[in-house]
């Protein structure tokens, strides 16, 4: 029943543009990199062996934002998206 709209609704959320949505602050880069010296095949590696793993993390959290925008916008304007409403799952 809500197979149809679970794909959308993930497929919606994977294609929606990722480079207008901010990269993680400098804060935060720098606790998961002091975080990932405490990975004991990390120590004493440079940062260039960490800027994959970061570029991963930016790449999620961007996803996640969509996420909240798509989610806050379905709430808002539920039956005016493009391909129709659509029936999610109760949560």
């Amino acid at each position: 029943m809500y197979a149809d709209s679970m794909i959308k609704y993930n497929y919606y959320i994977e294609n929606m543009p990722t480079h207008e949505i901010p990269e993680i602050d400098n804060e935060k880069v720098n606790k998961i990199l002091m975080l990932t010296q405490n990975i004991k095949s990390l120590w004493g590696k440079s940062t260039a062996d960490t800027t994959q793993l970061l570029n991963e993390i930016n790449f999620d959290f961007a996803k996640c934002m969509n996420k909240i925008i798509f989610d806050k916008h379905m709430r808002n304007k539920g039956s005016e998206l493009i391909a129709g409403s659509l029936k999610l799952p109760p949560e």
